[in-house]
């Protein structure tokens, strides 16, 4: 998951430096955090199988909290810790209901 997050900043830095460039701070961070969502959501095409609904909706959906807590808290580590705790949350309840 850290390396997901590392990754993903290098999609969404790169951005936000160009979208500074060109618009408000709060409007730059909305353009990288969703180019970054995308292409979060295009690295999972593997893992579910080229279905681009769960690719670009979901799994973009889920991407941006992370970035949101890169802008509020100015650290990757936000992002990290809760990319962590999700994958864990979600990796426990689907053990659970898979043991029910």
């Amino acid at each position: 998951m850290v390396g997901e997050e590392l990754i993903t900043a290098c999609f969404l830095f790169p951005v936000l430096w160009w979208a500074l460039k060109h618009y408000q701070p709060k409007t730059a961070w909305i353009i990288a955090m969703l180019v970054s969502s995308l292409a979060f959501g295009m690295m999972h095409y593997n893992a579910y199988n080229w279905n681009l609904f769960q690719m670009l909706v979901m799994i973009c959906l889920t991407r941006i909290p992370f970035d949101l807590a890169w802008y509020k808290t100015d650290s990757l580590w936000t992002g990290i810790v809760g990319h962590i705790i999700f994958d864990l949350l979600a990796f426990l309840v689907g053990a659970m209901a898979a043991f029910a």
